[in-house]
């Protein structure tokens, strides 16, 4: 099933939607959470600004891992900006746009509390999949310093981190070989914050 939405979402305080059953939703409207938004066995694509006191939770079924939040939508520096909470379950999946080739990526940009895989343990993280385009022609070598800044999470307020598929925890300063490059994971990047504004609650690539 796939959904495309038009107008304005409203999520009204103790109102609940859930998404479900192998959907898929590719959005740029508006979203308004005061209530409780659930992505499960669905992959939630938006872009653009999620606003509201709520709850987005991207959370598994049973040890399944369908449930994906991203990419968002486009271009390839497309943002998807969300005040509410934001809860990834253990071994959910996060997938943001990596276009080397256009030296872009997109970006989630978390206003509250960001939580990857409940800080339980080492191994209860999320996994981080990175996406090129649509193939792998967008790939490219890219010039060494090059960084991407994956998630922003302005209050500085993370708990938890990112896996591998073999579950294995990604350290912060862990290196990624994905395609043509290595990318190297930081949670806080405090050389990216020097050259953007002070902000160092981001993790970058």
């Amino acid at each position: 099933n796939n959904w495309a939405g038009q107008g304005r979402m409203e999520i009204g305080v103790n109102a609940e939607l859930y998404m479900f059953s192998d959907t898929e939703v590719y959005s740029s409207i508006p979203i308004h959470n005061d209530g409780l938004l659930v992505v499960t066995r669905a992959r939630f694509a938006p872009r653009g600004v999620m606003t509201g006191s709520g709850l987005l939770r991207i959370d598994s079924e049973l040890g399944r891992t369908e449930a994906v939040l991203g990419p968002f939508d486009s271009p390839a520096d497309s943002t998807f900006t969300v005040d509410p909470e934001i809860f990834m379950g253990p071994f959910t999946t996060l997938e943001p746009l990596l276009v080397p080739n256009q030296n872009k990526a997109q970006r989630l940009i978390a206003n509250g509390k960001l939580n990857l895989g409940d800080g339980a343990g080492s191994q209860d993280g999320v996994f981080l999949s990175l996406r090129f385009g649509f193939d792998d022609r967008d790939d490219a070598v890219l010039p060494p310093g090059t960084k991407f800044a994956i998630v922003d999470y302005e209050d500085g307020n993370l708990i938890g981190g990112f896996i591998r598929g073999d579950q294995s925890p990604i350290e912060d300063g862990d290196l990624i070989t994905r395609g043509l490059n290595t990318y190297r994971l930081q949670y806080r990047d405090a050389d990216y914050g020097a050259a953007n504004g002070g902000n160092d609650s981001v993790i970058t690539l």
